[in-house]
């Protein structure tokens, strides 16, 4: 029987399976050069960028291209996978800066529609670049819902609430290659 030994030897390729939160997928060691080569090798697009990346923010990874490959990285990276924009919900009736994990929406259709567990994505139809997916971490009434992540964005008054399908992803990381 074989022992996995940590860490890793420079190069060895690491599967990451995405869903729409950050997931780490390297930090740079302070001795030495720190190259990554990242391979999309799921079936549906993923985002690379800092801790809180989002498909708007991250630098979006085709299934099936090329390696791309990072050079003199001096930042963790981080990745998340994209999701499906479903049926609209509600809009937000408390403005919530960015930070927060509660959110207060304009009639109950969020509460109703969104269990426990459940993401959504929440974000301007004009701006788009602010929209952010959000998982319900809980139900405090039947208008606000808190969440299991902070939000990357501030949402005024008009921003919307969509439900949301998760449409998974896959990258393979190998460190310390060029």
């Amino acid at each position: 029987m074989s022992t996995l030994k940590l860490p890793l030897p420079p190069g060895t390729p690491n599967d990451v399976n995405l869903s729409f939160t950050p997931t780490w997928l390297f930090t740079p060691s302070t001795n030495a050069t720190n190259n990554v080569r990242l391979w999309n090798n799921g079936q549906n697009v993923v985002y690379v960028g800092q801790a809180d990346v989002t498909v708007n923010t991250g630098l979006p990874i085709t299934p099936g291209g090329r390696p791309v490959e990072l050079v003199n990285v001096l930042t963790s990276l981080y990745a998340i996978s994209a999701v499906a924009v479903g049926s609209l919900l509600g809009t937000v009736q408390t403005a919530a800066t960015a930070g927060t994990t509660t959110l207060t929406w304009t009639s109950s259709t969020p509460t109703t529609s969104l269990p426990v567990g459940s993401a959504f994505i929440l974000g301007s139809t004009v701006n788009t670049s602010n929209q952010e997916v959000l998982v319900v971490a809980t139900s405090a009434s039947t208008t606000s819902n808190t969440t299991t992540n902070v939000t990357v964005f501030e949402h005024d008054t008009t921003n919307v609430v969509y439900a949301a399908t998760p449409t998974y992803g896959q990258i393979r990381v190998s460190a310390g290659v060029i």
